[in-house]
């Protein structure tokens, strides 16, 4: 992680030395806002993410997948004003994961597990939030929107399919994370600040609440803050640092970590679109088919052509 911090606080600077014509929008991932139709955006650590309208995408790691097998889908469900000036983005965010896979090779945590866990216990996790964005500095024709807060709420439950009790990890976020396994309702509230630095920098600075049970029998206090440079529209890389505080069954826990990422992304190209023109109809491009002893006899024939009119000179 610390390789992969210096690694992206030298790219981010690299990408400062360029310039940049327009704004660079924000990252939309943790805001009400999706991927653009039919784009792709592959990250390190960070589940990727697929377009698949224009306010709806598909997200899932493409590593962890394979053993920890998952899905998430967000669609923006309206756009509203309040008194025609303040407009809100409400998107729902809603998850499904199957972690049996990796807790069955938990026996390598036994110095940071507190329960143990049997091999025929299927868990399924489900995932639903609420998610609201606002820009406090609205679009004009000279700037882009800016200074965007975002506000989300969720809940996490596990179906634990028979009566053994899974592990719990006794570590900042995992903990949390694992207590849902047991079964526990987990819910969080957060709220994040987003804004332009320059060009080419953003910055983002968010404070995260979860709560494990309805009664908070334990809650754990989360905080990140981060810049973000960009090289031209489809590499973008952060550099930041969280902290947290936990409350746990055996002792309360402090954490300081940095966190850095980086993301590319494409835009895959329906044939449709390359094939129709302005209003659907369809495309029909001239082929030259002269050979270049036609175009030499052409111009020839043209030369001769022209030297044969006859130059009319007239008299004032």
């Amino acid at each position: 992680m610390l390789r992969l911090f210096k690694i992206s606080i030298t790219l981010i600077f690299i990408f400062g030395l360029k310039t940049s014509k327009a704004q660079h929008p924000f990252w939309t991932d943790g805001t009400a806002f999706t991927v653009p139709r039919r784009t792709f955006e592959l990250c390190l650590f960070r589940p990727a993410r697929y377009g698949l309208t224009k306010k709806a995408e598909l997200s899932a790691h493409p590593v962890a997948f394979f053993v920890f097998p998952h899905l998430f889908l967000k669609r923006r469900l309206i756009d509203f004003e309040i008194k025609r000036r303040k407009k809100f983005y409400v998107s729902t965010k809603h998850g499904l994961y199957y972690p049996t896979f990796l807790l069955n090779k938990a026996d390598n945590l036994d110095t940071y597990l507190l329960n143990n866990f049997y091999e025929s216990s299927s868990i399924i996790v489900l995932q639903n939030e609420i998610i609201v964005s606002h820009f406090l500095d609205k679009q004009t024709h000279c700037n882009v929107a800016d200074k965007m807060i975002t506000g989300n709420i969720g809940l996490k439950y596990a179906y634990n399919s028979s009566d053994s009790i899974s592990p719990v990890v006794l570590q900042s976020i995992l903990f949390r994370e694992t207590m849902v396994f047991t079964p526990e309702y987990i819910w969080y509230i957060g709220l994040r600040f987003d804004a332009h630095l320059s060009m080419i920098f953003n910055y983002f600075v968010d404070f995260n609440f979860y709560s494990v049970g309805l009664g908070v029998d334990f809650y754990s206090v989360e905080s990140k803050a981060g810049i973000m440079g960009y090289s031209g529209k489809n590499i973008k890389a952060f550099v930041g640092i969280k902290t947290g505080y936990s409350t746990m069954i055996d002792k309360n826990r402090f954490l300081l970590m940095p966190i850095a990422g980086i993301s590319y992304s494409f835009k895959r190209k329906a044939k449709r679109e390359k094939e129709l023109g302005l209003f659907g109809r369809k495309i029909f491009k001239y082929k030259d088919t002269s050979t270049d002893d036609e175009i030499k006899y052409m111009d020839k024939d043209w030369k001769k052509k022209r030297d044969s009119v006859p130059v009319v000179i007239p008299d004032f």
